[in-house]
């Protein structure tokens, strides 16, 4: 599938990114992208469309 080949390549990426975000904003963010719950504790399943 097109979007799980895509999603392998641009992840890892687009993680690193938002890990060098500050503070706040990487919690949204992380949250945003299915990392974390709203607790900001590690999400326990995968998330997302892809």
């Amino acid at each position: 599938m097109l979007l799980a080949r895509v999603k392998t390549v641009v992840e890892p990426a687009l993680l690193r990114a938002v890990d060098g975000l500050p503070g706040q904003i990487r919690r949204i963010a992380r949250y945003h992208f299915g990392r974390e719950d709203a607790h900001g504790a590690p999400a326990d399943a995968p998330t997302g469309k892809a």
